[in-house]
């Protein structure tokens, strides 16, 4: 992996091919879209923290990739609060998913309500809970979609909550998945 720090604001990391499927970006031609586990973004942003001190903690991240073909793929990274307000909007209108850096939970009432949320959460990694009065608890990263956040449209759903039922994880309920798309635990 190559970096390339501008300022501390944006990142350019090149990647191999081997790189690329170590860290499960598939191999597209020039031009077509690809996408990022988040799991391998903070592997490389950890990567990218020790070798050229590019910093986000706290963080609101824009992340683009782009495949080069046979030859890898480059990542984009820049922190949302360095771009000017007239830009943030650009980007916001433009449908791009963006994270917060923070963590949301949800209560979800029933196997129905869990399927329509896998189906809106797509591809994104959540933890899976199942609480001992037979609902469902999920974590993710909260994340914005252009000005629409994950509790405008998951509240449809279920309740947001401040935090985990105690204990949800022990006596009163199991966790059923970790850091995985709800679309692979409901079969979808």
């Amino acid at each position: 992996m190559e970096f390339l720090s501008v300022g501390g604001i944006k990142l350019k990391v090149t990647l191999s091919p081997e790189e690329c499927e170590a860290f499960g970006i598939e191999h597209k031609e020039e031009g077509e879209g690809s996408q990022i586990s988040r799991e391998s973004v903070k592997k490389i942003l950890a990567e990218a923290r020790e070798r050229v001190r590019f910093l986000t903690a706290g963080e609101r991240l824009l992340i683009q990739i782009y495949p080069l073909g046979k030859e890898g793929a480059e990542l984009f990274v820049t922190k949302l609060s360095a771009i000017p307000e007239r830009e943030r909007r650009a980007v916001a209108e433009s449908g791009i998913l963006t994270y917060m850096g923070r963590f949301a939970y949800y209560k979800i009432p029933d196997t129905k309500s869990l399927f329509a949320v896998a189906k809106i959460l797509g591809a994104r990694a959540v933890t899976l809970y199942l609480g001992g009065d037979g609902e469902y608890y999920i974590s993710l990263e909260e994340a914005l979609l252009g000005e629409i956040s994950d509790c405008d449209v998951l509240c449809e759903f279920g309740e947001k909550l401040h935090r985990l039922p105690l204990g949800i994880s022990t006596e009163w309920g199991s966790r059923l998945s970790s850091d995985a798309p709800l679309l692979n635990f409901t079969g979808k």
